[in-house]
């Protein structure tokens, strides 16, 4: 049998089809609420506010990762107003993404949200006051793309006798998804960017760029509002470059980093602590 560039390029679409059909019937495990808050009476982790995130992903493959809520039993850790009230319940009311754009469902990007609260609730997303519970963010990203994500909250209370709903969103979420490299991986990639090491850093670190040929390799550091604050441009070697960026002149933080290569290019996420 002959094998044309038709059909092999056919056949590599099938199994990447197949791949995701069988990723995604994997999809929809429960999350186990086993997250260490020690002594904290609230918390949610990852919590942007301490510069973290959710994991990474790639365009068209199987995705998930968790997030973890400590419900307090007193209002007054959601807002001092209502100190001394207790928590009825809480509930995750929404999860929005945008890639750039007006912020829209997650589900417009290939995301869901699985909640688990030990069913205390009909509505699987509602925790009560005093628990700790979890939801996975889960799908088949379809955009590459960096995704910055909101969730929010609705924290239920009870003033008198009437029922009063406290929000509470916790914004500016970086998702990076990758291009899909399931039908590529046939062929060498003229491009590949590891992760930077360390992440985080105080000082130097160290991103791994692999090229097939030699090349003049761009990496171009962003904040999350797309401001660039750092630009390296080297020439590369054929086989492994590896290229060092300093701390010195960032502020603590979380930035976007792209390296690009003859119109190539990867983007990866990097954290400043000092």
């Amino acid at each position: 049998m002959t094998w044309t560039t038709s059909k092999i390029n056919f056949m590599k679409k099938q199994l990447l089809t197949l791949f995701c059909a069988f990723a995604t019937i994997g999809l929809s495990a429960q999350c186990v609420a086993d997250y260490d808050f020690g002594q904290e009476e609230f918390g949610v982790y990852p919590d942007p506010q301490e510069g973290e995130s959710f994991v990474d992903g790639v365009e068209g493959e199987a995705y998930s990762d968790v997030f973890h809520l400590k419900v307090p039993s007193d209002a007054g850790a959601v807002n001092a107003a209502f100190t001394g009230l207790p928590v009825d319940s809480v509930k995750i009311d929404f999860v929005e993404m945008s890639n750039g754009g007006a912020f829209v469902d997650a589900a417009d990007f290939g995301f869901s949200i699985n909640c688990n609260n030990d069913n205390v609730s009909p509505n699987d997303c509602t925790y009560m006051g005093g628990q700790q519970g979890c939801a996975t963010l889960e799908g088949i990203p379809n955009v590459a793309d960096t995704l910055t994500m909101n969730v929010g909250l609705i924290f239920y209370t009870t003033v008198g006798t009437s029922a009063q709903a406290v929000p509470l969103s916790y914004d500016g979420y970086t998702i990076i998804i990758d291009m899909s490299n399931s039908i590529s991986n046939f062929d060498t990639k003229p491009l590949q960017v590891s992760q930077n090491y360390p992440n985080p850093f105080s000082g130097n670190t160290e991103i791994g760029v692999e090229l097939q040929n030699p090349a003049n390799v761009s990496v171009t550091v962003m904040n999350l509002i797309g401001e660039r604050v750092l630009t390296r441009k080297v020439e590369g070697k054929s086989g492994l470059n590896n290229i060092t960026l300093n701390a010195d002149n960032l502020e603590p933080g979380i930035y976007i980093y792209s390296v690009e290569m003859n119109g190539f290019s990867t983007t990866r996420r990097m954290v400043v602590s000092k």
